[in-house]
């Protein structure tokens, strides 16, 4: 049975392909349009690029799916109540926009209109005669991460800017089954409030990875905390938000205020999580956790509820934002229609496009680009890594999810502080002070991080042991963390070679790793890699089995 999941409302598209329960493709359509976060829209129409992919990549057409399950419940109205929710909390953080929607009395007058255009949008473009199933947005969520974590039982957690009516949602997952426990309401949503003070601190759209990382450099200052959290519930207050407006950032450097601000907001979220993980473990015993939603990828939170006393052991998938609700919608369907066990390990997010060597060389020449064949390309890469080059390291299938996990990769000594520099102003193009992570062999993992336990989608945050932080400068953020990842033989052979060739050279088995992209979204094609090379700092690519430089 195969299985079409679709993640194609709002922002982040994406399209996953199950068949009899195994994920064999899934890609996101920002890497095709080259618009980051692409979003739905009238010249859009959703992540055909993606669904084509998936489709001909398996030799497939449309009419070979049994089903096409969307990751958005489009027969529950929701868009007109959402929207008004939304403008409540504007309108009391005095944040209210002047082209407000429900200022529009069309809108305000067919209410749930808007709602059936979705519903019959989603049936027109796609065939007739294949079957479509309408899911919950955070069952998709859930069905994310419980069904690829491994787990028997595990308590869970959707934590994002909304679903069809509710911000954030607990779960249980209990062999096939995921059962709903609990949801808050948007005005309770922990992601609008992080959206909102990140817009507030003018670190751009989708730049919640950015207040993140500066609230490292703050202090906790009850006077800027919004969000009340007691034993089991918590509530946030938009109109002290609006107060927090004074402290606007609208140019200039980030004042100690907006760290503070910055700093407050993450021990807020992280104590709603502690909340919300302890809550579900006095209901369950269970100490497995999932979590997912765009708030989940936030590592520092992950890794503070990974070392509380409810949970032994967490699971969050890669794509923990809603281009991961593709996968979800796709499992979750097919465990729906064929009532078949569906239980996954998912230890590796390669499942996108690849190019063989054949490939690459006939765009190299057609490119003219000068290039040189290495049949040991990982030692060869490891030693210009040892010289301080940076390399553009693209290889096998393209990663699922926002972060580079070592096939579409930047990659450079972590032992050089000045390349973290170089990496981060002329290469990446953004603010000097955010950190950079490091992909290390899992058996040395223990050596250089605590805890020393495995991290292969680079989405938990470990303290630099004291004795090894002087010899990794470029990987260490100033609190004296990185967000690690461990890289396996048995999912990323080519990747873990290289490792080991650099361990050879220097004794250091380890790289700083970054996304292979400038300000566009990640590379997936030999020409996006060639572009994105060519035009910043990249000293060389090593691409297949080929290194191009450019002298």
């Amino acid at each position: 049975m195969r299985i079409l999941g679709i993640q194609d409302f709002a922002h982040d598209l994406s399209a996953t392909l199950v068949e009899d329960g195994k994920i064999i493709a899934a890609v996101e359509e920002e890497r095709f349009t080259r618009v980051k976060h692409q979003s739905w829209g009238p010249k859009v129409g959703g992540p055909k690029n993606a669904i084509a992919w998936c489709l001909k990549n398996n030799n497939l057409n449309i009419n070979d799916i049994d089903a096409i399950a969307f990751s958005w419940d489009f027969n529950a109205p929701m868009f007109y109540q959402k929207r008004r929710q939304f403008y409540d909390i504007e309108n009391k953080a005095g944040h209210i926009e002047k082209d407000s929607l429900l200022k529009n009395p069309l809108i305000r007058n067919v209410g749930n209109i808007i709602d059936s255009f979705q519903l019959e949008r989603s049936k027109r473009l796609y065939p007739k005669n294949v079957k479509k199933l309408f899911l919950n947005h955070h069952l998709s969520h859930a069905a994310s991460t419980f069904r690829c974590s491994g787990f028997n039982k595990a308590n869970i957690i959707i934590i994002d800017l909304a679903g069809e009516l509710e911000a954030t949602s607990t779960y249980i997952g209990e062999n096939n089954e995921i059962k709903k426990v609990d949801s808050y309401p948007i005005k309770k949503s922990i992601g609008y409030l992080y959206s909102m003070i990140t817009s507030l601190l003018n670190l751009g759209q989708h730049g919640e990875g950015k207040t993140m990382a500066l609230a490292s450099y703050g202090n906790y200052n009850h006077k800027f905390s919004v969000v009340k959290v007691t034993k089991d519930n918590y509530f946030i207050d938009w109109i002290k938000i609006g107060k927090l407006q004074i402290f606007r950032r609208t140019s200039g450097e980030l004042t100690q205020i907006h760290k503070d601000i910055a700093t407050t907001l993450q021990v807020d979220l992280e104590k709603v999580g502690m909340m919300l993980s302890e809550k579900l473990y006095k209901q369950t015993g269970y100490k497995n956790l999932c979590l997912a939603g765009g708030v989940a990828l936030n590592c520092v939170m992950n890794s503070k509820l990974l070392n509380n006393n409810f949970v032994n052991d967490i699971y969050i998938q890669p794509a923990a934002n809603d281009s991961g609700t593709s996968l979800g919608a796709a499992l979750e369907g097919y465990k729906e229609l064929s009532g078949n066990d569906v239980k996954l390990k998912m230890n590796h997010p390669y499942f996108g496009p690849n190019y063989n060597n054949e490939e690459i060389e006939k765009i190299l020449r057609l490119l003219k680009v000068k290039y040189e064949y290495h049949k040991d390309i990982e030692s060869v890469t490891a030693e210009l890594i040892s010289k301080n080059n940076v390399i553009g390291w693209f290889q096998g299938k393209m990663e699922l999810g926002p972060r580079a996990l070592g096939n579409r990769s930047i990659i450079c000594d972590p032992c050089d502080k000045k390349l973290k520099d170089i990496l981060n102003i002329d290469i990446k193009h953004r603010e000097p002070w955010r950190p950079l992570a490091p992909s290390i062999l899992i058996e040395d993992m223990n050596k250089w991080f605590y805890p020393g336990r495995e991290s292969p989608f680079m989405i938990l945050n470990f303290d630099v042991k004291e004795e090894k932080r002087k010899e990794i400068p470029g990987v260490v953020h100033v609190d004296n963390s990185a967000r690690v990842q461990t890289v396996h033989k048995e999912t990323n052979p080519k990747y873990y070679k290289m490792l080991k060739s650099l361990k050879k050279i220097k004794n250091i088995p380890l790289v700083l790793n970054t996304s292979f992209n400038d300000t566009e979204p990640i590379v997936m094609s030999p020409q996006n890699a060639l572009k994105t090379f060519f035009a910043t700092g990249i000293d060389y690519l090593s691409i297949g089995n080929y290194i191009v430089k450019k002298k």
